[in-house]
């Protein structure tokens, strides 16, 4: 079966085959439940990292799901507990930037190696935020927007070759709880909330590496945040 489309909601699995309108069928349970994750694909593989758990905090879980035995695994435990943390993949790494610990706003950036099961400290973000998005375009990390005591329109490029940031064009608006995703050599950031859920708002905005330029792209037929996209 092609898999269309990937979901976690709560502690279950949901995924949707690839018939015309989508079938979704019940898969093994997440071992943990908890909120505002991250989740990543690798290979055949989606990871779940972090977390958060009403009454006990962050979560520095770690557990993958595989799609081809319906099965999943205890991993080495992020060394930070986090939530709301922008996660991505560059062929069998993952990222982690960010997030919230201890109810903080974190500079954090941890590089996960999914071959050794084994964690690494990287460059810190520039500046610490939460609730924001993490993409990867050509080999290159691209953190976008994300809440420090309140939305922030900042926009840097990881480089894993030279373990550095630099700065690219901010968002035209601020937000976070934001979906991001690349494609076509493009990066689109879509959705989101300004400080707060009331501020919901239907933005789509387009950002084009060789101008380091952001571009307006078609609404969302409705505002909306703590969204997630995949391509």
């Amino acid at each position: 079966v092609t898999l269309r489309a990937i979901a976690l909601l709560g502690s279950i699995v949901w995924l949707a085959a690839s018939e015309p309108l989508g079938i979704w069928t019940v898969k093994a349970p997440l071992p943990s439940s908890r909120a505002e994750a991250g989740v990543v694909a690798v290979g055949t593989s989606l990871y779940v990292i972090g977390g958060l758990n009403v009454g006990t905090g962050d979560d520095s879980r770690v557990e993958a799901y595989d799609t081809t035995t319906n099965a999943w695994r205890t991993l080495a435990p992020i060394p930070q507990g986090v939530d709301h943390a922008g996660v991505a993949a560059i062929r069998t790494t993952i990222y982690v930037a960010g997030g919230y610990a201890r109810g903080n706003p974190t500079s954090a950036f941890w590089g996960y190696d999914t071959l050794r099961n084994r964690w690494q400290q990287l460059t810190p973000l520039p500046q610490a935020r939460a609730a924001l998005g993490l993409t990867v375009l050509d080999g290159l990390l691209h953190a976008v927007g994300g809440n420090r005591g309140g939305s922030v329109t900042d926009h840097e490029v990881f480089d894993p070759r030279s373990n550095s940031w630099e700065r690219a064009a901010p968002l035209p608006v601020g937000r976070d709880h934001l979906a991001v995703a690349a494609i076509a050599g493009k990066i689109y950031a879509i959705g989101g909330r300004v400080d707060t859920p009331a501020r919901n708002v239907d933005r789509t905005d387009i950002y084009d590496p060789k101008t380091d330029a952001w571009s307006a792209g078609a609404a969302l037929p409705t505002p909306r945040s703590g969204v997630a996209c995949a391509v």
